[in-house]
């Protein structure tokens, strides 16, 4: 009586253990699966930071070519306009010039 008694008991503990055991591994085989499945999101999420870091540094290229061509441009624009100026400086002495020279030929005739 005690004998079956005890059987009984360590019969459930043994089925207790092994149902405990099995949770156990299932437990562990979702942890492993679930900390596969973080290394790849984090394998992906730094590709992706990789990407937008190298987009970052074309753009900030480009702005800085952009900044270039702007201060080129505008050097140019200032050199065209001091140009412009010396030109119409010419452009009225000549003018002033043969408006005298007609104003002398005028009184001469006269």
């Amino acid at each position: 009586d005690e004998v079956e008694r005890l059987s009984a008991a360590l019969k459930q503990c043994a089925e207790h253990g092994k149902g405990s055991k099995e949770t156990l591994e299932k437990s562990m085989a979702e942890l492993a699966q679930k900390h596969e499945q973080t290394k790849a999101m984090l394998s992906k999420s730094q590709h992706h930071e990789m990407e937008l870091q190298a987009q970052i540094a074309e753009v900030q290229s480009a702005r800085v070519s952009l900044q270039d061509k702007l201060s080129k441009q505008q050097a140019e624009n200032a050199s065209l306009k001091e140009d412009l100026q010396g030109v119409k400086a010419e452009d009225f002495s000549r003018t002033s010039q043969e408006l005298q020279s007609y104003k002398d030929e005028v009184e001469r005739l006269s």
